[in-house]
């Protein structure tokens, strides 16, 4: 007999079985789903922002690197999106932003089950990886960075913004510290 137990939210379901209690991955992606589809509903009803409203929001300094750029868009198909280019010496951070308000809220959500499908496949020795960041699944690369000095992190800012950050000439440990700061 297996008994199924949801408690907290989000990664926590369990199942009872006569031999004790085990993790269940397929309800956690469930939950997460579940989640995600919410998340797309709210952000579904939300304006998104004027080109410079966006403009604004994006600081001029992250951890020693400084904007050097920074473009806003509105398209009326796909909705808002951002890039900014911060700059220290020779390393560098490329951030391309999407609004997920209004028409890009099925985008943003179609990302993150995305990148919940893609955990699946991750392998401990994997040089991409799906890892809980800022409260929702995010993608993790390091495959570039032997070669080009280039790491990536895809991830939801602010349950609003999903953010594709690119380093070069930076670790993905340096990314990851670099985006942990930034908030729109």
């Amino acid at each position: 007999m297996i008994g199924i137990t949801i408690s907290g939210g989000i990664n926590q379901a369990e199942a009872k079985t006569l031999k004790g209690t085990q993790p269940v991955k397929h309800i956690e992606m469930v939950s997460d789903s579940a989640s995600i589809i919410q998340l797309k509903k709210e952000l579904s009803k939300l304006k998104p922002l004027d080109p410079d409203t966006f403009k604004s929001k994006i600081k001029k300094e992250i951890s020693g690197f400084t904007l050097a750029e920074v473009e806003a868009y509105n398209e009326p198909e796909t909705g808002s999106s951002c890039t900014a280019q911060y700059i220290n010496g020779e390393k560098s951070v490329y951030l391309m932003i999407t609004d997920g308000a209004g028409k890009a809220a099925s985008q943003v959500a179609e990302s993150l089950i995305s990148n919940l499908d893609f955990k699946q496949y991750v392998t401990p020795d994997s040089k991409t990886k799906i890892i809980d960041f800022k409260g929702y699944p995010a993608f993790f690369d390091e495959s570039m960075y032997a070669e080009d000095k280039f790491v990536s992190i895809q991830y939801l800012e602010g349950k609003r913004y999903y953010i594709t950050g690119t380093g070069n000439n930076i670790t993905l440990e340096e990314l990851k510290a670099i985006l942990e700061k930034f908030s729109l």
